[in-house]
């Protein structure tokens, strides 16, 4: 194929559509730039109602680049919500205390992740990561930008709603976690009615059987340590006898594994296997005296 013929690849500029959000992108700007610009969404300028115009340049011989993000309201005033103009050159030590990580922006009052990539969506300074030399650099954010935004009528909405919305979310969580609570203290747990002397040979023979799989689980695994263990016995020690009676009922002879597959995912599903495992115990000891260990 000729050269005339052949298809170029370069993309042309393409303007930003009038009257909402919209960035353009030549193949002039460095890659840095081109990153930078990857937040910018049209779907975010017009949920808020305004108009995001975008502005960057790139110099490609030193491979730094220049970022605005501009933003007008309906009475053509333009509030400049971030400029940054990053160098990845920046010594490790620096002045700093007018700065914010972003981890610092997130503890004040209203602020969330969402509404950082929002407002300051690209930081006012970069710093070298003072902890691993190949991590990612520390993004600062200016106190003073971070004042202006929040004195700002667009942030304080967004504060509050997001104040309100935290609320909600842990009224939820506190509701699922006294259902739950309530659940576990209902719940009926059926112990069956077993022989003394039959339990505790069917116990024994159920931990025997485990220690033996462990053996032959060791030994598919290639492991040279050979397992010693002391079959169990109705001769055997009592608390002994009473620990592994105890686990054999819980286990084999309860629906404790179903209802502890049921609290996965649930809310403080750790401490409520905890509770769970009390009251199945509490049960078997009521049907069986002998094996509480009090």
């Amino acid at each position: 194929m000729s050269r005339r013929h052949r298809k170029s690849n370069r993309r042309e500029p393409a303007s930003a559509p009038s009257g909402c959000g919209g960035y353009w992108l030549t193949d002039q700007f460095a890659p840095a730039c081109r990153e930078c610009l990857r937040f910018v969404k049209p779907a975010r300028a017009e949920t808020i109602g305004q108009t995001v115009d975008v502005l960057a340049s790139a110099c490609a011989s030193s491979g730094q680049y220049a970022f605005q993000l501009t933003v007008r309201d309906e009475g053509a005033q333009a509030y400049r919500l971030g400029q940054a103009s990053p160098d990845i050159t920046l010594p490790k030590t620096g002045d700093d205390s007018t700065y914010l990580t972003q981890t610092g922006v997130l503890d004040r009052k209203g602020w969330t992740g969402a509404m950082l990539k929002t407002f300051m969506a690209v930081p006012c300074k970069f710093r070298r990561n003072p902890h691993y030399k190949s991590g990612h650099a520390v993004k600062l954010f200016s106190l003073t930008r971070i004042l202006e935004i929040e004195a700002t009528e667009l942030w304080q909405q967004a504060a509050a709603g997001a104040i309100t919305r935290s609320k909600r979310a842990q009224t939820g969580v506190q509701t699922k976690r006294a259902r739950l609570t309530e659940y576990l203290e209902n719940l009926v747990i059926e112990v069956p009615s077993i022989d003394r002397q039959v339990l505790i040979e069917a116990a024994c023979a159920h931990f025997n059987k485990r220690q033996d799989a462990k053996c032959w689980r060791g030994y598919e695994r290639g492991r040279d340590v050979e397992w010693e263990w002391e079959p169990a016995t109705s001769d055997s020690d009592w608390p002994f006898l009473q620990r592994i009676t105890t686990n054999y009922l819980r286990h084999e002879l309860t629906h404790y594994h179903h209802e502890l597959n049921r609290l996965y995912g649930k809310v403080d599903a750790d401490q409520s296997a905890d509770r769970l495992k009390e009251r199945v115990n509490e049960a078997i000891w009521k049907a069986y005296p002998f094996l509480s260990p009090l």
